[in-house]
């Protein structure tokens, strides 16, 4: 019969804890920015610039804005004439990674029934 001490008993409720707390955290991100797979989308959407821009989203704009809902905070015009430009320019993305983020942003929330 295996006997486990208290230092193994104390890492496998760490790991559980741990994994516990991952799975957790990519709730309020898939709430926040669907995953691709859930949207509704063209025929000839760019899937991978699309999943390019997800992450970008996950990565540079939840760093300072956390898991905010990309379909509020103003109407569709408002968010490719000013909010992502000037937030592309200040996160420094490249320009390959501010079209995926901004396509990636206008098509969930064209998804999300935003205006």
């Amino acid at each position: 019969m295996h006997t486990r001490t208290p230092l193994t008993l104390l890492k496998s409720l760490l790991c559980t804890a741990a994994i516990g707390a991952l799975v957790a955290s990519c709730a309020p991100l898939d709430k926040a920015a669907p995953p691709v797979a859930t949207l509704t989308l063209p025929k000839k959407a760019n899937l991978k610039q699309l999943e390019e821009g997800r992450q970008v989203y996950a990565t540079s704009c939840t760093h300072c804005h956390g898991p905010a809902r990309v379909d509020r905070h103003g109407s569709n015009d408002r968010w490719t004439q000013k909010i992502m430009p000037s937030m592309c320019v200040k996160s420094k993305l490249t320009a390959e990674q501010s079209v995926a983020v901004t396509a990636y942003v206008m098509a969930a929330r064209k998804s999300l029934g935003a205006q």
